[in-house]
């Protein structure tokens, strides 16, 4: 997935920056940098942050850059519309390597995405089936998955997933769900929300024993298939959405 500074502005909106943004089509940011004293190349592909800057110093001629700029001071309007540059301001009282950790923390999001894409792709062209595909995104998101067809049949499932849930080993165990193990009042309530929502559901303990991801895999637009992880080795993360999301999109190809 490509990390866009769109995407950056949208994920630190809770600043209120302001923006004054020349480059309209979406900049691709592959990087995170302070901005160094003396500074003579940039790369049209980082975000470069900094405080109390000499924009006369620093502003390159005849490439493009990217800058969030710390300050309390006022803004020469030739920065506010140069050409040249994409400058986002935030308030002098924020703190500077809080936000640089914070951008930090999305692009390592985004190439951890990259790496998760990559493995599904490899194991999706290596031919070796649904459960091979399955197998990889157990060993990324660190929780047991199964894929069900339309009739709660199993079509594939985590190998080595040790589960002390009695509905989990029976589905496993016998293929299907017994209506002894799930009622169907249950059943029906699973095919509403995996029917009614295009993205994964965190179902809480309220509802299950075990907490639970549950998402639709859809073929040209009709849901053909459930995926389930149970929370059971480590809780899920909001990147393991992101990850589930990969993996029926993976699966559905």
């Amino acid at each position: 997935m490509n990390l866009t500074l769109n995407s950056i502005l949208s994920k630190i909106n809770n600043y209120n920056p302001k923006l004054y943004i020349s480059k309209k089509e979406d900049v691709l940011i592959k990087a995170v940098k302070f901005l160094s004293k003396n500074q003579s190349f940039f790369n049209p592909n980082y975000l470069y942050i900094g405080k109390d800057l000499d924009f006369q110093q620093i502003l390159p001629q005849n490439s493009f850059i990217n800058i969030l700029y710390v300050t309390d001071k006022s803004l020469n309007s030739e920065y506010k519309k140069n050409s040249m540059l994409n400058l986002i301001v935030l308030d002098d009282k924020i703190d500077i390597f809080k936000i640089f950790n914070e951008i930090q923390e999305i692009i390592i999001k985004y190439q951890q995405l990259d790496i998760n894409s990559s493995k599904l792709l490899n194991a999706l062209i290596s031919g070796r089936g649904i459960e091979h595909i399955v197998n990889v995104g157990y060993e990324m998101l660190g929780n047991p998955i199964c894929i069900l067809d339309l009739s709660f049949k199993v079509i594939a499932s985590s190998k080595d997933a040790k589960v002390d849930d009695p509905v989990w080993v029976e589905l496993l165990t016998k293929g299907y769900c017994p209506y002894n193990f799930a009622p169907k009042e249950s059943i029906k309530k699973f095919i509403e929300i995996a029917h009614k929502n295009n993205s994964p559901v965190f179902m809480n303990k309220n509802k299950f024993r075990i907490p639970r991801i549950i998402s639709n895999i859809k073929i040209n637009n009709t849901v053909v298939a459930y995926l389930i992880s149970l929370e059971y080795k480590k809780p899920f993360s909001k990147n393991d959405m992101d990850l589930i999301i990969l993996l029926c999109r993976t699966i559905s190809s």
